[in-house]
């Protein structure tokens, strides 16, 4: 085999090799965010125009977003997002993570997932219309 033949297998290889890893960073943190009881999302930043606001959920609505986070999809690319919604998730006080969100994006743990069931796209429009 040349070079040029095995680069196709590397590449592949190399790809499987990051979405497993990538897969695999998301299932440790949606175990780590698995005992959530209640979820703050909040602006990420405060332009100081407005007081800042927020949003808690609990029960079977908390349990959506842990369900949404966790079934997330990576992505690759790259976008000029402004990722603008901190998304906590608590146990009583104890803060079990984070993500930041734009609605349909989300960065867990530094790595950028999409959510293609929309609950952080209404998250954000429910922190937006408060």
């Amino acid at each position: 085999m040349t070079i040029k033949s095995k680069f196709p297998v590397v590449a592949m290889l190399f790809f499987i090799a990051t979405t497993c890893i990538w897969a695999a960073e998301l299932e440790k943190f949606a175990q780590k965010i698995a005992a959530t009881d209640r979820v703050v999302v909040s602006p990420n930043f405060v332009d100081g125009t407005s007081d800042k606001k927020s949003v808690s959920l609990t029960g079977e609505d908390a349990t959506l977003v842990v369900r949404a986070v966790s079934a997330g999809k990576i992505d690759r690319l790259h976008y000029h997002n402004i990722f603008s919604v901190r998304v906590e998730f608590l146990q009583g006080t104890n803060v079990l993570g984070d993500i930041l969100t734009d609605g349909t994006l989300f960065l867990a743990d530094g790595t950028q997932y999409r959510d293609s069931s929309n609950v952080l796209s209404h998250l954000v429009q429910k922190l937006d219309s408060k």
